[in-house]
């Protein structure tokens, strides 16, 4: 016998590794969603493309472990058919659908993260608007305003805007901090100091 033909390895053997790493990568991807989801579940309910995606890429994660476990089953049935009445192309078939559905989940979860992104960018930026065209207000003479700081809190899912405004009264600039507090474009609290 020939020492390449030794060495190969045996083609359900290949298929038996290939379905248990795709088990072992969309569980574990499956894992760290739940894991987390608590941490952004409600700003993934905000936006509905990113709830779009973290559902499909779940949806897609479960098929493929589901093909996999098939694709499993279907080898061991191999093995105990030794006349070989059972079509190899079944299995092929299982193993490419379910690194395909692989694929198509980790394209959703790359969906879901930028549109998570994104979403918390334009809510960053919209907080700002609102911020800025109230706060001109607070100080009827405004000189200028300068933005002081920017945080979100994500327990109340809400963000604070601090500007540094100087007012003038009479021919005098006084220094005042004014706070806008921003929950979803609307100003839930204002403190100026």
């Amino acid at each position: 016998m020939d020492a390449a033909n030794e060495a190969a390895p045996h083609p359900l053997a290949l298929w038996n590794d290939y379905a248990k790493t795709i088990v072992g990568l969309a569980s574990g991807v499956l894992a760290v969603l739940a894991t987390f989801a608590t941490n952004y579940i409600d700003r993934a309910a905000e936006s509905g493309y990113a709830l779009f995606a973290l559902i499909t890429a779940s949806s897609f994660f479960a098929v493929a472990i589901a093909l996999s476990i098939f694709v499993c089953g279907g080898i061991i049935g191999q093995a105990r058919n030794l006349e070989g009445k059972r079509p190899l192309e079944k299995i092929a078939l299982q193993s490419n659908l379910a690194f395909f559905a692989l694929f198509i989940g980790m394209l959703s979860l790359v969906g879901f993260i930028y549109a998570i992104g994104s979403s918390s960018k334009s809510d960053a930026s919209n907080a700002l608007r609102v911020a800025e065209a109230f706060q001109a207000p607070v100080c009827s003479n405004t000189a200028d305003h300068t933005l002081q700081a920017m945080s979100f809190d994500e327990v109340k899912l809400e963000w604070t805007v601090s500007f540094r405004v100087s007012c003038r009264i009479g021919r005098k600039l006084v220094p005042r901090v004014v706070a806008v507090v921003v929950r979803k474009s609307k100003i839930t609290a204002v403190q100026a100091y």
